[in-house]
């Protein structure tokens, strides 16, 4: 995050990106599930007039699929609210831990919100156990401009 973003809370977010974030989460775990090797494809939604538009970004490494993702949000004319789904880490108490990350654009507001679900895999089978409850990161810099 840049130190010239103005800073907002999560609460101050319209509904409607809230509502749009926490699907992003959701959909994010749920994905996690279905795949044992435990990769999330980064994933761009859009919402226009409330229809929703999904597309993911397949690329050799996750770090460029997710950088796609967020030019093709950049590059959006249209959609009132997107956001951008993807696996990163949070670091809780000085130890990284494995995050689904939501970053939420709302084409009205100055600036743009992230929130993270932790969550671990056994390393000995598939089973996903979501750790605590969605958390406010911080904010970003728009991207629906």
């Amino acid at each position: 995050m840049k130190a010239d973003i103005k800073k907002k809370e999560f609460d101050q977010a319209e509904e409607k990106l809230a509502d749009l974030m926490f699907f992003g989460l959701d959909y994010g775990i749920e994905n996690l599930h279905a795949d044992s090797a435990g990769t999330l494809i980064p994933i761009v939604v859009t919402e226009k007039e409330g229809e929703r538009d999904l597309k993911r970004f397949v690329t050799e490494r996750m770090e460029e699929g997710l950088k796609k993702g967020e030019q093709f949000l950049m590059n959006e004319k249209e959609a009132r609210y997107g956001i951008v789904i993807y696996d990163g880490y949070l670091t809780v108490d000085g130890n990284k831990v494995d995050a689904v990350l939501v970053k939420g654009f709302d084409r009205q507001d100055e600036v743009g919100y992230i929130i993270g679900q932790r969550y671990s895999r056994k390393k000995d089978n598939t089973e996903l156990e979501v750790i605590g409850n969605p958390a406010f990161i911080g904010n970003e810099e728009q991207m629906l401009k």
